[in-house]
C-alpha cells in the first residue's frame, strides 16, 4: 500500500499541514493538531491530491513568522508551531482591531494578549451642566487584558462540566432547548457570541473580564406546528444569577422574555450596543452598576424586584413603559444622556440621589408606592452632616455634595401617583440651549408629603395643574420660573417659608382649593424692582410703576396681553383665545385668585393683606363687568360699572382705603367752597361772627371754612344764613349728606383697621 506525505492548507486555521496519505485507507479525514479541525477529502482535492487517496494523519509544519503576507487576516496565537500544540487561530484579526474597546493585540510568550478598555464613570461634582460631552463626562478608561492560550468549542461543555473556562477563545455558543445543570464561569475569555433559546439552567452563569465580539442573546423560543398552525412557547429559565462583570460588549445584550429567579447583574461593563431586557421575569433584581451603555436600555414590561442603575452612564434612551418593580429602584449617581420613558410603570421606593438628567424624563401614569427621593430631606441631610463619612459610605461617595441631583431637561409626571412622599430638596436645575426645564405634575396625586425645599435656584417651571396633594412645601428656596397651581386641590398646607421669587417668576392658582396657603403679599406676590440702587431708594415714577406689578400671572395678563407666552396659554387651554375674550377670561381667573387670597389672609388675621386682596378683587370685577357689558352692547350696564368703579372704588376706596376717603372729603369741601363763591355773587347775606355780611365779601379761606362746617353738618356757631336762598340751601344739604356718607365710610374703615 503506497504512502505519501503531502503539504496541504487547513481551512480551519490556515496552517500548513503535512498529511499522510495511504491508498485504500478507510479514514476520510485527518485531525488538524492546531485547531482540531477535520481536514476532509475536499481539502486534499483542493491541494491537487487524487480523490482516491484518503487522509489519515496530519502534522503541523513549523513556521517562524507570525503572519504570512496572504494571511494577515488570520489570528495566530503562537509563531512557532509544533506537533501536539494547541492554538487559537482562524479568527479575523481585522474584526478585533475594529472594535473601539480593543487597544492592542500582541504576542506574549505562548499566548495572544488582547488589551481592551472598560469605560468607567468617575463621579465628580461642582461642574456646570453643559451639553459638551467631553466637558460633562470624565471617563476613566480602565485597561484590561486577556491572554488567550486555548480555543474552546462550546459543544465540549458537557452537561455535568462545572469547570472555570480561562483565557480561551470561545466560538459562538448556540443552545436551543436543553438544560445546563452545572455552573459556568468564563474568566478572561474572548467570546464571539452567545445565543440561548428555550434553555433551562440550574446554576448560575458568570462572565468575568470577558470581551464579547458579537451579540449576547438569551430569549425564549416559539415552535409552530406545521400541520395545525398552532404555536407553543418555550420559556428560557435561569434558577440562579446571570452575571456579567468587567466585560466589554461590542454588540448587544438581549435577555428578552425569560425567567431569571435570582436576577441579572451587569457590573463594571461597557456595552457598545443596546441592552434589551423587555418582558424579563426576575424574582430578584436587575442591577446595572458602574457600567457605560452607549445604546438604549429597554426594560419594557419587565417584572423584577430591585432595579438599579447606580453610577452608570446611559448614553441613549431608556425605555421602561409598564415596568413593574416590587423592591427598591435606585438611579443614584446615574448619568442620563438620552431620554427616559417610564409610561405606566410601577415602582416601590425610588432613590435618585446625585443623578444627572441631560434629556427629558417621562413618568406619565407611573405609580410610586414608596418614598421617591431626588434629594435628602432636611433632617436626614443634617444627620449625614454630623455623622460624616460613616453614613456617606452607604452611598459609595466621599462628600455630601455628591448627593445633589442635577436636572437640565424636562420631567413629566402627569397622571402619576405618589403614595408616600416626594423629595426634591436641594436639587440643582440647569438650562440647556437657554431654556429652563419644565416639571409637569398635571393631574398627579400626592398622598404623602411633597417637598421642594432649600433649592438655591429653582430655575424651572413647576406645573401642578389639577393635582391632588396632602402637602406642598417650597421652603427656603428661590423660585426663578413659574409656579402653577391652577385647579389644584391641596388638603393640607402650602408653605413658602423663607421662599424668594426671581425677577421673571410668576404664580397662578385660579380655581384652586387650598386649605392653608401661606403666601405673603410683600414677599411672594409683589414684584420688586431689582434694578434699585444699594440704598434701596426709588424715584416716585418707579414707585408708582412698581405698585402695579405683581407675580400673579393673570393679573399681569390683564395689564399686558403681550406678556403671555405660548407655554402659559397652552397649558390652560387658551391658545385659541385672543383680544377681549382673553382679557375677560384673565379677569375671571384673576378674580378667583384674589377671592382665595382674601380668604387665606382673613383666616390668618392679616388685615392689611386682606384689604389689598379685596381692593384688587373689587377693581377687577368692575372692569370685567364693563368689558362684558360692552361686548353684549349693554351700554347702560357699562356706564353703571364705570360709575361704580369711580364712586365706590376711587372715591370711597371700597370702604377700606382711608387715604381715598380723606382725599375725596377734601375735594368735596373745596368743590363746595367754590359753589359758595358762586352763590355769593348773587348777593346772598349771612350772619358771620354775629355780623351780617355779604357772602361775596368773605375770603376764599373763609369760604373753605364755611364749606368744612357744612360738610360735617355744623350749621351753628360761626355763621348762619339770614335770608332764603334755594341754591344755598340745596348746596348745604347735599354737602351735608355727602359728608355724612364719607364720614361713615371713614369711621368704618378706621374701626376695621383698629380691630385688625
Amino acid at each position: 500500500m503506497a504512502q505519501t506525505n503531502t503539504i496541504v492548507i487547513c481551512r480551519g486555521c490556515g496552517k500548513k499541514l503535512s498529511v499522510t496519505n495511504k491508498e485504500g485507507s478507510r479514514r476520510r479525514y485527518a485531525l488538524c493538531p492546531v485547531c482540531d479541525s477535520h481536514v476532509k477529502i475536499k481539502d486534499s482535492a483542493a491541494a491537487g491530491l487524487p480523490r482516491a487517496i484518503y487522509l489519515e494523519k496530519a502534522t503541523a509544519v513549523e513556521e517562524h513568522e507570525a503572519f504570512r503576507e496572504d494571511e494577515k487576516t488570520k489570528v495566530l496565537v503562537k509563531a512557532e508551531c509544533a506537533e501536539g500544540s494547541r492554538f487559537i487561530s482562524g479568527k479575523p484579526l481585522e474584526r478585533l482591531k475594529t472594535l473601539s474597546a480593543v487597544r492592542s493585540i500582541r504576542e506574549e510568550d505562548e499566548a495572544l494578549v488582547i488589551e481592551f478598555a472598560c469605560d468607567h464613570l468617575r463621579h465628580e461634582t461642582g461642574a456646570e451642566v453643559s451639553t459638551d460631552e467631553d466637558f460633562m463626562w470624565d471617563l476613566d478608561s480602565v485597561l484590561r487584558k486577556v491572554a488567550l492560550t486555548s480555543k474552546l468549542d462550546p459543544k465540549s461543555l458537557r452537561k455535568d462540566s462545572a469547570e472555570v473556562v480561562r483565557s480561551a477563545w470561545v466560538e459562538p455558543w448556540i443552545l436551543t432547548g436543553g438544560k445546563i445543570e452545572a455552573r459556568r464561569h468564563f474568566r478572561g475569555c474572548v467570546i464571539e457570541s452567545v445565543n440561548f433559546k428555550a434553555l433551562e439552567c440550574d446554576s448560575d452563569i458568570v462572565f468575568e473580564d470577558c470581551l464579547f465580539t458579537g451579540d449576547v442573546s438569551i430569549e425564549s423560543d416559539v415552535a409552530r406546528d406545521e400541520r395545525t398552525g398552532a404555536t407553543t412557547s418555550f420559556v428560557s429559565r435561569f434558577h440562579q444569577k446571570l452575571v456579567f462583570e468587567r466585560c466589554v460588549f461590542a454588540g448587544n445584550i438581549g435577555v428578552r422574555n425569560i425567567v431569571c429567579d435570582d436576577g441579572v447583574l451587569v457590573k463594571d461593563c461597557t456595552v457598545h450596543g443596546f441592552v434589551q431586557a423587555s418582558d424579563l421575569r426576575a424574582a430578584q433584581d436587575l442591577i446595572i452598576k458602574r457600567s457605560s451603555l452607549r445604546g438604549e436600555l429597554d426594560v419594557r414590561r419587565a417584572r423584577i424586584e430591585d432595579f438599579s442603575l447606580k453610577f452608570s452612564r446611559l448614553g441613549s434612551r431608556v425605555l421602561g413603559s409598564e415596568l413593574r418593580t416590587s423592591g427598591e429602584t435606585d438611579f443614584s449617581h446615574a448619568f442620563f444622556c438620552g431620554s427616559i420613558d417610564f409610561h405606566r410603570a410601577q415602582f416601590r421606593g425610588c432613590d435618585v440621589l446625585g443623578a444627572n438628567f441631560l434629556a427629558p424624563a417621562y413618568f406619565l401614569g407611573a405609580s410610586f408606592s414608596g418614598v421617591v427621593r431626588f434629594g435628602l430631606d432636611y433632617h436626614t441631610f443634617e444627620l449625614y452632616e454630623r455623622k460624616g463619612e460613616q453614613l456617606l459610605s452607604l452611598y459609595g461617595i466621599t462628600r455630601l455634595a455628591h448627593l445633589v441631583t442635577r436636572v437640565s431637561a424636562d420631567m413629566d409626571f402627569s397622571n402619576s401617583l405618589f403614595e408616600q412622599g416626594l423629595f426634591f430638596d436641594r436639587v440643582e436645575f440647569g438650562k440647556v440651549d437657554g431654556e429652563r426645564p419644565k416639571l409637569s405634575f398635571v393631574n398627579t396625586q400626592f398622598l404623602g408629603e411633597t417637598h421642594f425645599d432649600r433649592i438655591e435656584k429653582l430655575d424651572a417651571d413647576l406645573d401642578f395643574t389639577t393635582c391632588v396633594a396632602e402637602e406642598l412645601t417650597f421652603n427656603a428656596s428661590r423660585i426663578e420660573g413659574r409656579l402653577i397651581l391652577d385647579d389644584a386641590f391641596v388638603k393640607g398646607r402650602i408653605t413658602l417659608a423663607g421662599t424668594e421669587f426671581g425677577r421673571d417668576s410668576t404664580l397662578s392658582f385660579y380655581s384652586a382649593s387650598l386649605s392653608n396657603f401661606s403666601v405673603y403679599q410683600d414677599i411672594h406676590l409683589e414684584k420688586r424692582d431689582e434694578s434699585a440702587d444699594v440704598s434701596g431708594r426709588f424715584s416716585l415714577v418707579r414707585r408708582w410703576r412698581q405698585a402695579k406689578k405683581t407675580r400673579l400671572f393673570y393679573k399681569n395678563l390683564i395689564d399686558d396681553l403681550e406678556s403671555a407666552d405660548d407655554y402659559d396659554l397652552r397649558i390652560r387651554g387658551l391658545e385659541d383665545t385672543s383680544g377681549k375674550d382673553l382679557e375677560i377670561e384673565a379677569m375671571n381667573r384673576s378674580i378667583q385668585e384674589f377671592v382665595l387670597l382674601k380668604e387665606s389672609f382673613e383666616r390668618r388675621g392679616m388685615g392689611n393683606e386682606q384689604d389689598w386682596a379685596f381692593w384688587n378683587l373689587s377693581n377687577i370685577r368692575c372692569d370685567r363687568d364693563f368689558e362684558q357689558s360692552l361686548q353684549n352692547r349693554n351700554y347702560i350696564g357699562a356706564v353703571l360699572a364705570k360709575l361704580k368703579y369711580y364712586v365706590f372704588g376711587k372715591a370711597f376706596g371700597w370702604g377700606i382705603r382711608l387715604g381715598n376717603i380723606g382725599i375725596t372729603s377734601i375735594a368735596v369741601i373745596l368743590i363746595f367752597a367754590f359753589v359758595l363763591h358762586l352763590v355769593g355773587l348773587s348777593g346772598v347775606k349771612i350772619e358771620y361772627d354775629h355780623v351780617i355780611v355779604s357772602l361775596a365779601d368773605t375770603t376764599m379761606p373763609e369760604k373753605v371754612l364755611l364749606s368744612f362746617h357744612s360738610f360735617f353738618n355744623v350749621l351753628y356757631g360761626d355763621w348762619t344764613p339770614t335770608e332764603t336762598a334755594p341754591l344755598l340751601k340745596f348746596a348745604l344739604t347735599f354737602e351735608s349728606i355727602v359728608g355724612i356718607v364719607l364720614t361713615t365710610f371713614f369711621v368704618g374703615a378706621y374701626t376695621r383697621k383698629v380691630l385688625h
